[in-house]
């Protein structure tokens, strides 16, 4: 009887060896990953770095250089240059109070509660390693995921509101010079009125038309006001004395960009453990069986 040197008696039906370390050492390093991202997701959302709003002053005589608003998810600031090139802060802020923008705040912060929680998972998990079992990594994965995609929606609706206050922002953006009085009322002075205001604040402190200085313009012509713009420059009040314009994303949107890339990272080596840990249960059921099955 010849002997068949293709296969060896002891490998008839090899194994495939799980790279175990492996997985563990990239499960490990997915917590360095998500601390980075939860770091990044802070900073962004503590900083008024996400665009950045100049309206300047075109009337003649002009009132102030420019108005600066760094505009954040969280924090808002308003300050004017005069035309000394002093620089002061102003009382009142822009509102910007939207449902497109309160969801944007909303998913972002969504977004970094869900991470922090994945974080906390994966150290329980870390510690009490016998409990570290595929059901208990999915928790970690949904929350991962879930951080993802929270961050990911906020992106988009801060990105489409730059867009909106670009194309319809005057009102709000008239509003606030009203408020910090770069703007003159009814109440003001006859030479300031002279000049024609077309707005003004009713005891609600809401913008409505002026109509002693509107040039024809009826109160229900107000949708007027939200198509004013052009590609560069918005024009507010009607009047061409202002030019706003608005910065492309800044700092705070890359950085809410790179953090949300790093949990996707995260949740990538998370998977690999937790295909690894199906495996190995996939594994030992089959063992049990066949376990079952001898001494039966």
């Amino acid at each position: 009887m010849q002997h068949n040197p293709g296969i060896p008696h002891n490998n008839l039906n090899p194994r495939r060896k799980h790279p175990k370390r492996y997985s563990l050492i990239v499960y490990h390093i997915s917590t360095v990953l998500l601390l980075i991202g939860i770091l990044l997701t802070i900073i962004a959302l503590s900083t008024a770095r996400l665009f950045h709003i100049y309206i300047y002053d075109h009337r003649n005589p002009a009132k102030f250089h420019h108005v600066h608003i760094p505009v954040g998810l969280f924090s808002i600031s308003t300050h004017v240059t005069w035309l000394s090139m002093e620089k002061s802060t102003l009382s009142y802020n822009l509102e910007i109070n939207d449902l497109r923008w309160t969801l944007a705040r909303a998913m972002s912060l969504i977004g970094l509660l869900t991470a922090i929680v994945a974080l906390l998972v994966h150290l329980l998990l870390a510690y009490y390693q016998k409990n570290r079992k595929w059901l208990n990594v999915l928790i970690e994965i949904v929350f991962l995921l879930i951080a993802v995609t929270c961050i990911l929606i906020g992106l988009s609706l801060a990105e489409t509101e730059i867009e909106y206050i670009h194309d319809h922002g005057d009102m709000a953006l008239t509003k606030l010079l009203l408020s910090n009085g770069l703007l003159s009322t009814k109440t003001q002075s006859t030479d300031e009125s002279s000049n024609g205001n077309q707005f003004l604040m009713d005891n609600n402190n809401q913008l409505i038309m002026n109509k002693d200085n509107t040039a024809g313009i009826s109160p229900t012509d107000n949708n007027v006001i939200n198509n004013v713009g052009s590609i560069d420059i918005d024009r507010l009040g009607l009047t061409g004395e202002f030019a706003l314009f608005l910065t492309p994303p800044l700092s705070s949107f890359c950085i809410l960009i790179s953090a949300d890339f790093i949990y996707l990272l995260s949740f990538l080596a998370v998977l690999i453990y937790f295909v690894r840990l199906c495996e190995k249960a996939a594994a030992d059921r089959k063992q049990m069986k066949s376990a079952e099955t001898s001494h039966a």
